[in-house]
């Protein structure tokens, strides 16, 4: 087997010798660890992105990378997708059953058997490695193709954008009022995850979700996604063009794959949980701290019982790591790092127009929240202005709370852009530092018609 995770030993350096002459852009913001990212990290530098920074932000990381072989990669990408799309969406099923099952495999392990171990961890490693296609798709037909079908059919837009089916997050809601707890947690518990360290849903969990979304609700989501289906069938039918009628799927198609492809990730990642705590059994380190060893550490562990220096730190959000060719050099040094941060974002404190891509129309005013983490949710209230890098399903009922969505990142196929259309929530993505210009409890105008937020 070739494993496609070939870095080599992860370096600790006090400075980064980056190309000045290369122009790095900010592309995402998440909560993350080094297990999880690895592998998608590879993928895109094997697509010829030529390098990437993972940059310490609080409790997120900041991801940058080389703006023009970004680029390059995603359009390499993109033409994958339209050279063959029949071929590429019957992949779809196909891979995410292999990764999850070689997950739910390493997991259900029970044995101290480390050769056994390792074979299983490769095997993980391989069919994540290929399953990250898609995790790259998506950002390609955000980048390459929305743009066209966008400019190509203006009036029927938002049916292309349209869900006609449930993701995950949406059946389990719809669950809530058919199931009981126990069988929901047994059923959707990973649906909590998105790092393996994180904790899985809980049947308390369950009975605040059930209380926050009625019934009826849902059942009105349902019943769209039905009409949708059917007036997208009728629509795609109308397109003579063959290289248009194949966009228009795409596109549509990725608006649930999008978020489907991270939750067949977070699947993954809720058993890679039992196999990290078994990780942090043997070094008597904690969860997090086995999460965020590298794979060759983790070989490196299996084989020699070696557990790796400073693993505090990364858990801790203390580290920089930039991942170029086959390496991941590790900046500790905080003088360094926070070098680093503010020639990134200097420039955001200078402008603080926001202009962003319109999800949903609209015009309202209300007092800003900033959400960094899903465990500041709480603190979202009615009429607020629901303001993050990005958004995922766990932030769905506190989005709902809310007069308008504004996000750093992302396309008409994102998360934050499907729920806006569903409930008409005035929504603008891509504004890339909406969450650095705007600060908690401003009050602001969110003009959705024209793509702006105006802070009063």
């Amino acid at each position: 087997m070739t494993l496609p995770l070939n870095f080599s030993k992860p370096e600790y350096v006090h400075h980064l010798s980056l190309d000045s002459h290369r122009k790095i852009g900010w592309i995402f913001g998440r909560e993350t660890s080094v297990s999880r990212d690895e592998v998608w990290i590879k993928k895109i530098l094997n697509l010829g992105c030529v390098h990437l920074l993972q940059v310490p932000n609080n409790i997120i990381y900041d991801t940058y990378v080389d703006e023009e072989s970004y680029a390059l990669a995603l359009e390499k990408q993109s033409h994958l997708l339209q050279t063959d799309w029949n071929k590429h969406i019957r992949k779809y099923p196909l891979l995410k059953k292999k990764m999850i099952n070689s997950a739910k495999k390493l997991a259900s392990v029970k044995t101290n058997d480390n050769k056994k171990i390792v074979v299983l961890y490769k095997q993980f490693l391989q069919d994540s490695y290929n399953f990250c296609e898609f995790i790259w798709s998506a950002w390609a037909v955000i980048a390459c193709i929305e743009k066209s079908v966008s400019a190509a059919f203006p009036d029927t837009l938002d049916l292309i954008l349209s869900l006609d089916k449930p993701i995950v997050y949406m059946q389990m809601l719809h669950d809530l009022h058919i199931y009981t707890n126990k069988e929901l947690v047994e059923k959707y518990a990973w649906q909590k995850i998105y790092s393996s360290f994180d904790e899985p849903y809980h049947e308390e969990d369950f009975e605040s979700l059930r209380k926050e979304n009625t019934k009826e609700y849902i059942e009105e989501q349902f019943r769209n996604f039905t009409i949708v289906k059917r007036k997208f069938k009728k629509f795609i039918e109308t397109i003579a063009d063959n290289n248009k009628r194949r966009d228009v799927c795409i596109v549509h198609t990725y608006a649930f794959l999008k978020t489907d492809r991270i939750d067949s990730w977070k699947h993954a990642m809720f058993y890679l949980r039992d196999f990290h705590n078994y990780l942090a059994s043997l070094a008597k380190i904690s969860l997090k701290d086995a999460a965020n060893m590298t794979t060759v550490e983790i070989f490196q562990f299996l084989e020699s019982g070696k557990i790796p220096s400073a693993l505090d730190l990364r858990s801790k959000n203390k580290v920089l790591y930039y991942y170029h060719n086959n390496s991941v050099e590790i900046l500790t040094r905080e003088s360094e790092i926070a070098k680093i941060t503010q020639h990134f974002t200097s420039h955001y404190a200078v402008d603080t127009n926001l202009k962003g891509i319109t999800a949903c129309k609209g015009k309202v005013k209300g007092p800003v929240k900033v959400i960094h983490h899903s465990n500041e949710l709480d603190k979202v209230k009615e009429g607020d202005v629901f303001v993050a890098k990005y958004t995922f399903p766990r932030y769905t009922t506190a989005m709902l709370k809310c007069v308008a969505i504004v996000t750093d990142e992302g396309g008409l196929t994102t998360h934050a852009a499907i729920i806006a259309r569903e409930n008409n929530i005035p929504c603008i993505v891509g504004t890339k530092r909406a969450t650095t210009v705007l600060k908690e409890g401003d009050i602001v105008e969110v003009d959705a018609d024209k793509g702006v937020i105006i802070v009063l």
